[in-house]
């Protein structure tokens, strides 16, 4: 069973490819229709599916890939010319993290946010988190007062939201019940320099035995009400390591 890859999109057009993705927590939805997970399987009308899902399933051989114009089957080195950018590179280490501490994941395009995360599979319950990847900013340090925050330090990848952006999403997520997981990754390493097979190589391997060097951050946020946002100690998935939450 195979995906092709056309226009730089994941497609599946064979319903018991899609039923056995959706078996391994590897989640897509119906071109042109806004649904999570497949529901309903209409004939004719593909499955497309997250670049870093579709990679995370060949590495681990669950499909293969074909060229949708050639029909060539394709290798993990033939498609590292989706990751030259520091936010693809983000979006596929955070999203196999994800995956990897046993997390549904699929698109959030309904919710305004970069993927949804369950804890369960979809037919068995609703999203928990609504996920947003910050991507890196590299701004100069004078176009920046930097004083009110002593640990950054201008010369190097930073993460920045603003409090409009982090309130609105936030209250987006209450609406729907869910939280807001704001992601970032950080890498020393030139996009130029990523090597996608031994990113999947060591997927599965702890961060300190891997030769890609770079750290992932996690924070959970619940809206509280009343124009502001509470926190607790409290821990809802022991793998997440900073959890804000109400």
């Amino acid at each position: 069973m195979s995906l092709l890859l056309k226009d730089n999109l994941f497609l599946a057009f064979d319903n018991e490819l899609v039923l056995s993705l959706e078996s391994k927590r590897i989640l897509g939805r119906q071109f042109g229709i806004p649904s999570e997970h497949s529901v309903t399987y209409q004939k004719n009308i593909p499955y497309v599916y997250p670049t870093p899902a579709a990679v995370i399933a060949l590495a681990l051989g669950f499909v293969t890939v074909e060229d949708g114009i050639s029909l060539q089957p394709l290798s993990l080195d033939s498609l590292s010319f989706l990751f030259q950018t520091e936010q693809a590179i983000s979006d596929l280490l955070i999203f196999t993290d994800l995956y990897f501490k046993g997390l549904f994941i699929a698109t959030g395009l309904k919710y305004g946010s970069d993927y949804v995360a369950y804890e369960d599979h979809p037919n068995n319950c609703h999203s928990r988190f609504a996920v947003v990847i910050q991507h890196p900013s590299r701004i100069p340090h004078h176009q920046h007062d930097y004083s009110a925050l002593p640990s950054v330090n201008p010369s190097q990848t930073t993460h920045f939201i603003s409090p409009r952006t982090l309130v609105s999403q936030s209250r987006l997520c209450t609406t729907v019940r869910k939280d807001l997981l704001l992601c970032s990754a950080s890498f020393s390493f030139p996009p130029d320099t990523f090597s996608l097979t031994t990113h999947c190589s060591e997927m599965t391997l702890p961060l300190e035995q891997r030769t890609l060097l770079y750290s992932l951050d996690y924070v959970q946020i619940n809206w509280a009400g009343h124009n502001s946002i509470r926190s607790k100690e409290k821990v809802a998935d022991e793998n997440l390591p900073i959890v804000y939450d109400e």
